[in-house]
């Protein structure tokens, strides 16, 4: 009978820790719509967007154009971010301004950082084709 009751708690704390290591896991995951909208306020406009680029000197590109603000914002918003802790290697820096506030985000190759959240993003983009560079 003791041999029987500690399988039964031994596979009960394998299942346990499989569970939690799986919500943990799940957890890890967003998508970039969810984390832009955590960012903006319900009452927030996007009224300029400005990209850089740093090679040898800052290129810089700066729109107040719906049409290119909306690309930017709505067509990789099913990307599916997974947190991480490492830093991005930066390649684009986005300054998305609002009515009331600015939100910086870096681009990498495969990786992104919103306000000090490091994501890595994968090299294909559910919902858009390419990788994060073709984004900008």
């Amino acid at each position: 009978m003791t041999n029987r009751r500690l399988v039964l708690i031994t596979l009960l704390i394998v299942i346990v820790a499989i569970t939690i290591s799986f919500i943990v896991e799940q957890n890890k995951y967003t998508t970039y719509q969810k984390v832009l909208l955590e960012m903006l306020g319900d009452y927030e406009v996007i009224q300029k967007i400005t990209i850089q680029k740093k090679q040898g000197e800052y290129l810089s590109f700066t729109t107040e154009n719906t049409q290119i603000i909306n690309s930017i914002v709505k067509e990789p918003s099913n990307m599916v971010l997974k947190k991480k802790r490492e830093t991005p290697k930066v390649d684009y820096f986005l300054d998305i301004y609002t009515n009331n506030s600015e939100i910086s985000i870096f681009l990498g190759k495969d990786n992104l950082q919103i306000w000090g959240s490091n994501y890595n993003t994968g090299e294909y983009i559910e919902g858009y084709q390419g990788n994060v560079n073709n984004f900008v």
